[in-house]
């Protein structure tokens, strides 16, 4: 049970033993309005009231569909994408308007996918007699 749910119905209940407003505040730490609004909401709406209202916090952004074409885009194997890239493919594809930051997040947290940063590779662009040269040497 939450913490903020449990303080509700302290003051409640001390409310009940015949406690003064002020009292209960002093006594939670809490602002006087505060522990009026708690009872008041007590007596509106009863066991609800002590619970906090839905539509509380983050709404979630992306739908699992949205995801779900993220990872496959990802398993393609040609193409290797970025975090930014794959915002702009979104937005562009499913009109979906998603920071690279958050398609980190959602996909190293709910998918367990880690993300690295892309370097180029200089292999093809070496001398291939001047590497086994070098590569004798060691």
């Amino acid at each position: 049970m939450p913490q903020r749910v449990k303080d509700r119905a302290e003051a409640l209940r001390l409310s009940g033993h015949g406690w003064y407003v002020e009292k209960i505040a002093a006594y939670l730490n809490w602002a006087p309005q505060t522990v009026r609004e708690t009872i008041h909401r007590w007596n509106s709406f009863g066991l609800g009231g002590l619970w906090e209202a839905q539509g509380r916090g983050g709404k979630p952004r992306g739908q699992e569909a949205d995801i779900a074409y993220l990872e496959q885009c990802l398993e393609q194997e040609p193409p290797t994408y970025n975090s930014q890239q794959l915002a702009q493919k979104l937005e562009r594809d499913r009109q979906v308007k998603l920071s690279s930051d958050r398609i980190r997040r959602v996909l190293k947290k709910k998918r367990g996918m880690i993300w690295k940063r892309t370097c180029q590779s200089y292999k093809t662009k070496q001398e291939p007699q001047q590497r086994q040269i070098k590569q004798a040497d060691y």
